[in-house]
């Protein structure tokens, strides 16, 4: 059955709980396993990078009835669609765990898509990402890690940015009915 990218993009919202808590516990499991140092630590900052993206996203929920006011400026959702694009495609090279398979596929297909994502959207394939990126690092190439991190990165602070600039709305917002 082919699911409308609207229909994906709404499936993955309602999953994305479940599927970064699996995550979060596929992360623990695996550092009780791992003997290498380096991978140790590469797995600590994916499952804290993980729990930051889980309460951003917390954070977002309690200011969400400004999402539909939020612009995000053209050069930062270009920044997002290209650095989205290459952080899957780089992902697409490596043995993507079944959990965050499904949504792994969707947010790909969504992002090939060229039409135009609301902020909504756009902090859901962030999410996606970060998910799939915490269970995927050390197995990509050495040499694709640095890269890979450094557009997450921006990717991050396209969302941190958006969510301040909610916070600030809000508090802005309360002290006018105030």
């Amino acid at each position: 059955m082919f699911l409308s990218s609207e229909q994906q993009l709404r499936k993955l919202t309602e999953g994305l709980d479940a599927l970064q808590q699996s995550a979060l516990d596929m992360l623990r499991d695996e550092l009780k396993h791992t003997d290498k140092a380096m991978d140790r630590l590469h797995l600590k900052d994916m499952a804290h990078m993980v729990e930051m993206d889980i309460s951003c996203r917390a954070s977002m929920c309690r200011v969400e009835e400004l999402l539909p006011k939020i612009n995000i400026p053209e050069a930062s959702y270009s920044l997002f669609m290209v650095d989205s694009a290459l952080i899957l495609s780089e992902l697409a090279l490596c043995d993507i765990p079944p959990a965050v398979r499904p949504s792994y596929d969707a947010a790909y297909a969504v992002v090939q898509k060229t039409g135009k994502l609301s902020p909504g959207h756009i902090f859901t394939i962030i999410s996606v990402i970060v998910t799939a990126v915490s269970l995927c690092l050390t197995k990509l190439p050495l040499e694709k890690q640095p890269q890979v991190v450094q557009e997450l990165d921006k990717l991050l602070e396209i969302k941190f940015n958006q969510l301040n600039l909610m916070q600030q709305m809000a508090r802005w917002h309360d002290d006018f009915l105030n």
